[in-house]
């Protein structure tokens, strides 16, 4: 057979043969196609992480574009050397024979789904990357949940791909392959939540600021308790951009702290039941006691005010309603 039809081939039969696929690629090994899927896999995986942080609605398409040629080749060709090593030792360990070519072919074939992930990704940044210009949600929230069902199949099979084609690689049973799988996998988490640390470090959406300067870059006219019963240590306030609101908190200590957002928009939180109190300014309120949690919510002069008082025990109704009543 044509070595290069062999490799056309693979994109196709490791879906349902992947372990025929995994044995002609291990006959017929050609670095150039598998540095090619590896870069698609890099593509992917940069693709899917900015699109999830909704850069596409911060930044032009084309410097987004640029920026995943650029991560999915160092992405993808870091992986394929680095975790294919790593494949290799811990197969060892478990008894298994494979030789470091053969763990790369393993993960090309991991891989090779991630081209049909890649498209899904492709489209549905370009559908929903930026969707301030569409009006029908309905539709976008369907298109959505129909690509990301997809991309969830496609994972899950590529996980299946993966376990048949180390197994392969490492020439051992299907029960080892899934060990060693199970082994890998506190490592993608571990570095999936150090890249989300470094993120919210380094995300200036996160970054608390002093309550002024947040309400002043909040935009609103947002007012602020005058009486509070206790002496905070920690003042701060934030910006949720995606929410669209602020979060101002006064902090005691782990066991005390008084919260209150603030949104022009009615979150889904906001609570229209309790007992009503009225406040200032003709604002009413809704207060309600549950699980050691003071809380109130009320709208005034546009804004929809949540505001939560924590502690290992209750302060009175009296002391919590007068901070409410003394947001001037």
């Amino acid at each position: 057979m044509d070595q290069k039809i062999t490799h056309f081939n693979s994109l196709f039969t490791v879906w349902f043969k992947p372990r025929e696929t995994m044995r002609n690629l291990l006959e017929n090994p050609n670095p150039k196609f598998f540095y090619f899927m590896m870069l698609f896999y890099g593509l992917s995986t940069a693709l899917f992480e900015l699109s999830d942080r909704g850069i596409g609605q911060e930044m032009p398409r084309v410097v987004i574009l640029f920026i995943e040629i650029i991560l999915g080749i160092v992405v993808g060709l870091i992986w394929y050397y680095l975790i294919s090593g790593f494949l290799k030792w811990l197969g060892s360990l478990l008894g298994g024979k494979g030789r470091y070519r053969d763990l790369q072919i393993a993960v090309v074939c991991h891989a090779i789904p991630y081209v049909v992930l890649t498209g899904l990704s492709i489209l549905a940044f370009l559908l929903f990357g930026d969707s301030s210009g569409l009006s029908d949600e309905g539709l976008i929230s369907l298109g959505i949940y129909i690509l990301s069902g997809i991309a969830i199949i496609l994972s899950v099979w590529s996980i299946i791909i993966f376990v048949i084609c180390l197994s392969e690689a490492h020439r051992f049973s299907i029960k080892k392959a899934l060990l060693l799988w199970f082994v890998l996998l506190p490592f993608y988490w571990i570095g999936s939540m150090s890249l989300s640390f470094i993120e919210v470090v380094q995300n200036e959406e996160y970054k608390t600021k002093p309550i002024n300067e947040a309400i002043s870059d909040f935009g609103y006219d947002v007012k602020t308790p005058s009486y509070i019963t206790f002496k905070p240590k920690k003042e701060y306030g934030w910006i949720d951009k995606e929410l669209n609101q602020l979060q101002i908190t006064y902090q005691r200590g782990f066991s005390q702290e008084l919260t209150y957002n603030v949104s022009p928009e009615k979150p889904l939180y906001y609570r229209e039941i309790g007992e009503k109190v009225y406040l200032y300014d003709d604002a009413i309120g809704y207060y309600t006691e549950i699980d050691e949690v003071n809380r109130i919510d009320w709208y005034h002069d546009g804004l929809y005010y949540s505001m939560d008082y924590v502690s290992n025990d209750l302060i009175k109704k009296t002391q919590f309603l007068k901070i409410a009543r003394s947001f001037k």
